[in-house]
């Protein structure tokens, strides 16, 4: 993730405690400038991250080996950070979303499958009831169209197995 790259030069420590991009993405936007943090920062982080990261990250902070990032550059990181959060809540949204869907048209495939195969299954088949009418053989192979065609032209073993 370039914002890991680009802040690990300020603080190259905190990618090994944060790997995760939605909290090393907050932990950003609070810590900002390390050698900075203050007492209002050391709150939010442990609002955001749980106290046990958060009082990890700030004795990384006080003994950080990073070298410090000109105003621009730490302007530039925390716009990245925050597109990061966004996208993180977005992407989150949309699988709510999807499950919510998919729960409603289709509860047992989505109970089986789960709500994103069962939404590639019932586009790849062109609708829920030209799903329920196709064959086992055919919701099997369903997304190793192309392979199957190889296999046949060239005489070889078709696939097993598609999308499940």
């Amino acid at each position: 993730m370039r914002l890991k790259e680009w802040y690990g030069w300020h603080f190259p420590e905190l990618p090994k405690v944060l790997p995760d991009a939605a909290l090393f993405a907050a932990a950003v936007r609070i810590v900002r400038n390390r050698e900075e943090m203050g007492a209002e920062a050391e709150e939010e982080l442990t609002a955001a991250v749980g106290s046990d990261k958060a009082h990890e990250v700030v004795a990384l902070a006080r003994s950080s080996m990073g070298c410090s990032l000109a105003t621009e550059d730490m302007e530039q990181v925390l716009k990245l950070a925050h597109r990061v959060e966004t996208t993180v809540a977005d992407i989150a949204d949309a699988e709510k979303a999807l499950q919510t869907s998919a729960d409603a048209a289709c509860p047992t495939l989505s109970a089986v499958v789960g709500p994103e195969v069962a939404g590639l299954l019932v586009s790849r088949q062109g609708g829920l009831r030209n799903l329920a009418a196709a064959p086992a053989s055919t919701i099997q192979i369903l997304g190793a169209e192309k392979a199957l065609f190889r296999a046949l032209k060239q005489r070889k073993c078709t696939p097993k197995y598609g999308l499940i």
